[in-house]
C-alpha cells in the first residue's frame, strides 16, 4: 500500500536547508497524488502561520480519493472548518 504524501516546507527556515528536503523528496514527489508546498514562515511555522497550515492540510486530505474505509467513517463527526 502507499499512502500519499504532503511535504510542506517553511520559506523563511533558517535551520532547515529547503534545498536538502527538496532535493531529497524529490523522488516521492514525482509520484501522482503526491504533493509539496511552502508557506511563508520560518521555523515554528505551525505556531506563525497555523491557519494557512490547516488550510493546506485540509484541501490536501479534502482531495484524496473517497475509499472504503473512509465512507465507513461518513458518520463521524468532523472539524469544521
Amino acid at each position: 500500500m502507499r499512502l500519499p504524501l504532503l511535504a510542506i516546507t517553511a520559506a523563511g527556515d533558517r535551520i532547515v536547508d529547503n534545498l536538502k528536503v527538496r532535493a531529497y523528496l524529490d523522488p516521492l514527489l514525482r509520484l501522482p497524488g503526491n504533493v509539496f508546498q511552502s508557506v511563508e514562515g520560518g521555523h515554528a511555522v505551525q505556531f506563525e502561520r497555523p491557519d494557512e497550515l490547516a488550510a493546506m492540510l485540509l484541501d490536501f486530505l479534502g482531495a484524496l480519493p473517497r475509499t472504503a474505509s473512509s465512507e465507513r467513517l461518513a458518520g463521524v463527526p468532523t472539524i469544521p472548518r
